[in-house]
């Protein structure tokens, strides 16, 4: 019995020597500590982005987060629709993920930042990764969807012929064209020149194809600089850029469409109107505007523009702006129905002919100088052009 306790006394010093020196190696070596660890545990890799999800990224997409490991960042690399792209700048201060992540390596500089030529990249959605390796190789990933918009021209097929379209339209026999003075009946000759792309496509007329959804890359200043001069429309282009978001509008058209419609802001509608009956019933007197013509028929413009402003609350012009843009919006561009989503498609319609914003066979292209005008102050502005194609 005494020499198997020797034995086992023997066995178990031998082995507890044993895990002492394994504990000795863990401490002293290059591999990761019981200390360390516990500290992974503690100080696991992270990483995040900040980036609005609704954003669109016009000619190049600024990717900013931050990123911590417990033993530090080596580098931090970008791959858009899985391919790498770059290596972002790291070490930007973030004072503020230190303090919510105490006890990373360089958590107060744990920020990075990347561009991305997003200008030869398809519109749509595109995939950005960061992956993020830190000084022990250990890598932590992080994705996102963006959406890019980058100017274009496109073409969109109808199933009529433009003979068979012109016909339509004479046929309807309120296509009309000012001369001298007076308005006439337009002629099919007149017709076809004006509802023809291809005598627009390669001159400013091509901007009767500009897509009126929301225009990105534009800012306030640039609106501002659009409306110098513009009588009571001036120092309104924020309820402008507000509508614009608010229906997806482009602030430049409905711009452009006032400046029209109200002789640069100079019109009665524009200066504010008394209305003190609507519908031939009395009602409480109050100064309306009507930004945008709606409902400012030629049979008595002034009255019945001003009694559908007063109808829809328009009692100031910021009121006009924008509501008179819901109007714009509901019955037009944004219509699933009718999408009449350009200059053309509002005054040449293939889809519904009976359904056109004017008679005047040039209405259309009479805006395209003042729309290129506009556009022309806004360097960043996205241009989508959808130019018509009538079938063979």
């Amino acid at each position: 019995m005494c020499k198997k306790r020797l034995l086992l006394k023997v066995l178990t010093t031998v082995l507890c020597f044993n895990l002492m020196i394994s504990s000795e190696v863990l401490a002293v070596g290059n591999t990761t500590s019981v200390k360390n660890i516990q500290s992974l545990d503690l100080h696991p890799a992270r990483i995040s982005l900040d980036i609005d999800a609704n954003q669109v990224f016009t000619k190049t997409a600024v990717i900013n987060g931050w990123t911590l490991n417990y033993s530090g960042i080596k580098k931090v690399n970008i791959y858009v629709d899985d391919t790498f792209n770059g290596a972002a700048k790291f070490g930007i201060a973030r004072t503020d993920v230190d303090k919510a992540y105490p006890g990373y390596s360089g958590g107060k500089n744990s920020g990075f930042q990347y561009t991305v030529n997003t200008s030869k990249l398809s519109n749509g959605n595109h995939i950005i990764k960061v992956t993020a390796i830190g000084k022990d190789g250990a890598s932590k990933s992080i994705s996102t969807s963006i959406k890019v918009l980058n100017n274009s021209t496109y073409y969109k097929d109808y199933s009529i012929t433009l003979s068979k379209f012109v016909d339509k339209e004479y046929a309807l026999g309120a296509i009309n064209y000012i001369d001298a003075g007076s308005w006439k009946k337009a002629d099919k000759q007149q017709i076809a020149y004006y509802s023809n792309p291809n005598n627009f496509i390669n001159n400013s007329g091509k901007y009767q194809f500009l897509k009126l959804n929301y225009t990105y890359g534009i800012t306030i200043e640039n609106l501002n600089s659009t409306l110098t001069n513009r009588g009571n429309l001036k120092n309104h282009s924020s309820a402008f850029l507000t509508a614009g978001k608010k229906y997806n509008i482009s602030p430049l058209y409905l711009i452009a469409h006032s400046i029209l419609e109200t002789g640069s802001g100079q019109s009665k509608l524009a200066k504010g109107v008394i209305v003190t009956k609507v519908d031939g019933k009395a009602v409480i007197p109050r100064i309306v505007y009507n930004v945008y013509g709606v409902a400012a028929y030629d049979r008595d413009p002034i009255r019945l523009g001003a009694e559908f402003a007063y109808k829809h609350g328009w009692f100031s012009i910021d009121e006009a702006i924008i509501g008179g843009a819901d109007f714009i919006c509901s019955n037009f561009i944004r219509s699933e129905y009718y999408q009449q989503d350009t200059l053309y498609k509002m005054r040449w319609n293939p889809n519904n002919i009976y359904h056109q914003y004017a008679t005047d066979i040039g209405w259309a292209y009479k805006q395209v100088d003042l729309l290129k005008a506009l556009i022309d102050k806004c360097p960043n502005a996205v241009l989508i052009f959808e130019i018509p194609r009538f079938k063979k």
